[in-house]
């Protein structure tokens, strides 16, 4: 949903190498239905993000956007969890 917008800001593909894997139960319980949208509580998060730089015509930083990450991580407690990129499954 929102990978042009990661390629934009980290470079084309490189989100995939600070993916974290969450067991499954936890990502449907992030990602189910939040107030009608699509990808739950996660998705909403990030859209409101974005949308925030979109009213004033600027793309995120890299950092505001690792510091984003990092406040959700810590607000859904998968903070600390180890990094995995999806190309080493």
């Amino acid at each position: 949903m929102f990978r042009n917008r990661f390629d934009r800001i980290f470079g084309k593909g490189q989100i995939d190498k600070v993916l974290i894997e969450v067991p499954q139960w936890a990502n449907q319980y992030f990602h189910r239905a939040c107030k009608g949208v699509r990808g739950g509580w996660w998705n909403t998060q990030w859209n409101n993000f974005f949308q925030a730089y979109d009213k004033v015509n600027k793309v995120p930083s890299r950092e505001a956007t690792i510091a984003f990450a990092r406040k959700l991580m810590k607000e859904s407690g998968v903070y600390g969890m180890e990094y995995v990129s999806k190309n080493k499954k």
